[in-house]
């Protein structure tokens, strides 16, 4: 679990700072992640300074945050994400294919080879394959 307090400074600066970064090995309930921020919060003594918390959309967390009585405002990063894996569906068949290409040559060294050496005998500049992660909808335009 990891917790950022972003603020602006007395010199107007934006400032940042790590708060808490631990393993939350309890369940990720409501009530035990609202304990957890509320502990962290009261431990650096600014539970009254707090404008709004950023996360992602998941119901547990932003239940947590609600439930410590601070306002949630959604990730923009991860709503662009949920917008862009929508959006994917209408290609998923062209993506299967695409992926299915990219896994073939990470599990096989002897055809990464091969593809590495056709592409320098075609004068090509040798490229690194990329698998796409689910979370993260840059890493489908990087493979594609």
């Amino acid at each position: 679990m990891g917790i950022t307090a972003h603020f602006i400074n007395e010199d107007a600066l934006l400032q940042s700072v790590c708060l808490g970064c631990e393993m939350f090995d309890d369940k990720h309930t409501i009530n035990n992640l609202s304990n957890y921020l509320k502990n962290t919060v009261e431990e650096w003594n600014i539970q009254y300074k707090i404008t709004a918390v950023v996360s992602d959309n998941a119901p547990n967390i932003v239940g947590a945050i609600k439930k410590c009585n601070f306002r949630h405002v959604p990730c923009f990063a991860h709503c662009i994400n949920l917008v862009v894996q929508s959006g994917l569906k209408e290609i998923s068949e062209v993506q299967k294919k695409v992926k299915s290409i990219v896994e073939y040559f990470k599990r096989s060294s002897h055809a990464l080879s091969k593809l590495q050496l056709t592409q320098k005998q075609m004068g090509l500049t040798p490229l690194k394959l990329k698998q796409d992660v689910v979370t993260r909808w840059n890493s489908t335009q990087d493979m594609f």
